[in-house]
């Protein structure tokens, strides 16, 4: 619908840059809360630390949105609109709506299962047969800048194959006294940048190229730097007060 007012010339292209810097936050609140990466991040980090890291991705959503908001009411002109009333489209929540989520989680869900485990496994192989020293050797001087030890690199590692996979190695390292639940915080942060990088080279960029050419790379490019630019705040912030 964005791209169909673009191309009206509905909107300008300062105006469709806010909305995406805007966007991203109601599939945070989405995928946040009320789909898998709360449950699972209480499950497997446990109800502080899941609870602490779900809330700094909503509040990155928030800032985000904040942003472009800002943006707008301080380089745009306010101008009236007219909203059509005949809009009969109501919220549905009942029983079906229910099982509908939930048909979908558990889809989610027989991805995320294997993953975990298979890092599970992996992350203790390597405590096991003491290969972990080896990695702590070789990417300790670069971690150290933030305070985390070598073995963080494994749970970003991980985050390149699913958030999940990175929240069962953030949950192994700290069992074994690897990482306290600042650092595990931090290293967490530092994965869901990955995560993000990620969705936007396999998906993001393509999506927003296809629906308005040209202009979709820069679209891309300056939603992925303000979303990044948030999260190297929150991180920052993570490091100082905590």
């Amino acid at each position: 619908m964005l791209a169909k007012f673009y191309r009206d010339k509905k909107v300008s292209g300062r105006e469709v840059m806010v909305t995406v810097i805007i966007s991203p936050l109601p599939i945070i609140l989405g995928e946040s809360v009320f789909r898998v990466q709360l449950p699972l991040a209480i499950v497997i980090l446990g109800y502080k630390l899941g609870t602490t890291y779900v809330l700094l991705n909503i509040l990155s959503g928030f800032l985000q949105a904040f942003i472009g908001i800002l943006y707008a009411n301080i380089f745009f002109k306010r101008k009236p609109i007219h909203i059509s009333n005949n809009n009969n489209e109501k919220i549905v929540f009942n029983k079906n709506v229910i099982i509908k989520g939930i048909k979908k989680s558990i889809k989610i869900l027989k991805k995320v299962i294997p993953m975990i485990i298979i890092f599970t496994f992996l992350i203790s192989a390597l405590i096991e047969l003491g290969l972990i020293e080896i990695v702590k050797k070789l990417f300790s001087p670069i971690l150290g800048i933030l305070n985390l030890p070598g073995e963080a690199i494994t749970v970003l590692i991980a985050n390149f194959a699913h958030f999940s996979a990175g929240y069962a190695t953030v949950d192994i390292l700290m069992k074994n006294g690897v990482l306290n639940e600042k650092q595990a915080l931090i290293t967490l942060l530092i994965g869901n940048i990955i995560g993000v990088t990620m969705i936007y080279l396999k998906h993001s960029i393509g999506t927003y190229v296809a629906l308005f050419g040209r202009f979709g790379l820069k679209l891309a490019m300056v939603n992925y730097m303000v979303s990044i630019m948030v999260k190297i705040l929150l991180i920052t912030m993570v490091v100082i007060l905590l």
